[in-house]
């Protein structure tokens, strides 16, 4: 007798070198590039830890964004520093930056709190929502 055969589960695999490469199983979890660079994908945290690690990128991001807009070079600087900047370039409100800075210390205090819970990472991601930015 030869070996068995080998067959690959529905809806994956490899395909043969005609077919062009490996095909992923639906839903994989790997995004293709598009124009722009890689495509950002949110919401993949296990934790509450990582879902304050997302939260605290995409504060950057639009903090970020925000500084660019309003040709303000921020650097590597933290989220805190970057507020502050925009506050002292009146691009942001005295009340907004204060919001925001007292934001980001409840979540740097979520990020070095081992007993974190989903609740109240909820709870920090809707008071990010309600600061006008």
């Amino acid at each position: 007798t030869g070996p068995p055969d080998i067959r690959a589960k529905s809806g994956g695999g490899i395909n043969p070198k005609s077919g062009g490469g490996i095909n992923p199983k639906s839903g994989g979890g790997i995004n293709p590039k598009n124009d722009d660079g890689i495509v950002n994908t949110k919401g993949y945290a296990e934790t509450p830890y990582q879902e304050l690690l997302e939260l605290q990128d995409i504060i950057n991001q639009k903090l970020k964004a925000i500084a660019n807009q309003n040709n303000i070079d921020v650097g590597s600087a933290s989220n805190f520093a970057i507020t502050s900047q925009l506050e002292h370039h009146q691009v942001i409100s005295k009340t907004t930056s204060r919001e925001l800075k007292a934001l980001i210390e409840l979540n740097n205090l979520g990020l070095n709190s081992p007993k974190i819970t989903y609740a109240q990472v909820t709870r920090i991601k809707k008071l990010f929502n309600n600061i006008s930015l």
